[in-house]
């Protein structure tokens, strides 16, 4: 077991460590004034890198089980980053930049990886792996945007952006191999994704504000695609059963468009332009 600790304070900074088992590592780095650490190993390789530059800034871990990473970092202040990962194997990695932004990041099982990156002010990322080989990315720019990702399962990967501002993204998967990305620019926008099953594919495109988009997948193979320009516009799927598909590609303001398929390779494509 090895424990390095830099700092070069301003005014307070502290840490707190605490290590059980054989060869685990922390390397904690701080700048600043009144950041604070706290990190917590049971079990054995377990790896944490944790730097914090700033003001104000806080950071906790827990790892229990063998070979688990995290290399956390944080610039700016107020911001807050929180990490636990329960099992084998599993990796965690964020970057944040700005005031006030906040992680929470929970993974349970082996394997599983996320990636976070948020830059800029009061976002807000909350990521839960549950399984082996589930994958999460987030990354935030802007001011007030959130984003939600749930992985319960195996191999399910999720990827999220988002650009602007009051954005909110919500991920929910529950199964094997399902995968759902979504990308958002601007203000306002919502989108929901919820998937349940095996090999499931979501993918949604918002730019502009107040967009909305709600996806919901049970079964196999189901696929859906979104993109949506302009304001104001809605899009709702819902599919049950296998190897469904749909498209809707809604461009300008104001437009609405509603998809329901249960069965078997149902097949829909809206286009609505202006």
């Amino acid at each position: 077991m090895t424990f390095q600790k830099t700092a070069f304070t301003l005014i307070i900074t502290t840490a707190a460590f605490t290590a059980h088992a054989a060869e685990n590592n922390v390397d904690i780095d701080q700048t600043g004034s009144y950041n604070a650490v706290s990190a917590y190993q049971n079990g054995d390789h377990n790896d944490a890198s944790l730097r914090q530059s700033g003001y104000a800034n806080r950071m906790g871990i827990s790892q229990q089980g063998d070979d688990n990473s995290l290399d956390l970092r944080s610039e700016g202040s107020y911001n807050r980053t929180y990490s636990t990962q329960t099992g084998s194997n599993n990796r965690g990695y964020s970057r944040q930049s700005g005031e006030r932004n906040s992680l929470q990041a929970t993974q349970s099982g082996n394997g599983n990886n996320f990636y976070a990156n948020q830059q800029g002010e009061n976002n807000d990322a909350r990521l839960s792996q549950a399984g082996n080989g589930n994958a999460a990315y987030v990354g935030q720019s802007g001011t007030g945007n959130s984003a939600q990702l749930s992985q319960s399962g195996q191999s399910n990967m999720a990827n999220a952006t988002q650009v602007g501002e009051s954005n909110a993204l919500s991920v929910n998967q529950n199964g094997t191999a399902n995968w759902a990305s979504s990308t958002q620019f601007g203000s306002g926008n919502e989108t929901d994704i919820s998937q349940n099953g095996t090999g499931n594919m979501a993918y949604s495109m918002q730019s502009g504000s107040d967009n909305v988009a709600n996806y919901n997948q049970s079964g196999n193979s189901n696929r859906v695609w979104g993109l949506q320009h302009g304001s104001d516009n809605s899009i709702g799927v819902t599919q049950h059963g296998m190897s469904n598909s749909a498209g809707i590609h809604q461009f300008g303001d104001g437009h609405s468009a509603a998809v329901s398929q249960s069965g078997l390779a149902n097949s829909a494509s809206v286009v609505q332009g202006n």
